[in-house]
């Protein structure tokens, strides 16, 4: 008996370490910019660095009615919605169509004095 209980406890341990992680949010990997500006039907125009500092190339990011994306951590909102100034990570090929992309405000979840 006292041989099973020092087999269970480190499990359940594990298990719900594990258990927490999965509640966290996600951090979804990506092509990372800032929008800089939009064009048309509901295309954008990102800003991404690549390798060094002096590499800064400008990308049109087209997508359609099935591309989700989410602000500030909340999902539900519109390609409209976004901004110029919002950092952004692109799911999906960025030579066609997108299909999520989420978004983070210049200044959400700043803290003043910082």
């Amino acid at each position: 008996m006292n041989c099973a209980i020092k087999l269970i406890v480190p499990i359940l341990i594990v298990g719900l370490a594990a258990l927490a992680q999965a509640k966290e949010p996600k951090i979804k990997s990506g092509l990372r910019g800032k929008i800089i500006g939009m064009s048309g039907n509901g295309a954008l125009i990102i800003q991404t660095a690549r390798g060094t500092s002096s590499s800064i190339n400008q990308m049109t990011i087209h997508t359609d009615a099935n591309t989700t994306v989410e602000i500030n951590g909340v999902a539900g909102k519109r390609v409209l919605d976004l901004q110029a100034g919002e950092r952004v990570i692109i799911q999906g090929d960025p030579t066609g169509i997108v299909s999520d992309i989420q978004a983070k405000s210049k200044h959400h979840g700043r803290r003043r004095g910082l």
